[in-house]
């Protein structure tokens, strides 16, 4: 089976949105895909340290899914249309959780449309 790639675009913090969005990422990546998270505007919340996001009922915690995420490969990063943006919103490597990266949204454009030129999926949630 050829790899294929997912690109998910997270923009709210809300449970019912932010648990879909991490269990499609955690599904590609345990069926042996690749699954790349962008985090921005509202879904920033959920990658700073000490932000307790909204538990979805008899789910475990959106930490504990995040964390398992990123065991799984998952890359997942805090995204906004370029640093200084993010900066200006406290978002910086000091204040995001361990395993979350940076990036601006010309490198995710660019990432995310090879990957669907080459057959994989860019969605948002």
């Amino acid at each position: 089976m050829t790899k294929q790639e997912i690109h998910v675009v997270l923009v709210s913090n809300s449970a019912s949105r932010s648990y879909p969005a991490f269990l499609l990422a955690v599904t590609a990546a345990q069926t042996g895909n690749k699954a790349v998270m962008y985090l921005t505007s509202e879904a920033l919340s959920i990658v700073k340290k000490g932000n307790v996001a909204e538990q979805m009922p008899g789910m475990p915690t959106l930490e504990q899914v995040m964390g398992n995420a990123l065991k799984l490969g998952v890359e997942i990063y805090a995204c906004g249309p370029n640093i200084a943006f993010l900066t200006a919103n406290g978002v910086t490597m000091e204040t995001v959780k361990p395993g979350i990266m940076l990036d601006e949204a010309p490198t995710f454009l660019q990432k995310a449309l090879a990957a669907a030129k080459n057959g994989g999926i860019v969605t948002y949630i």
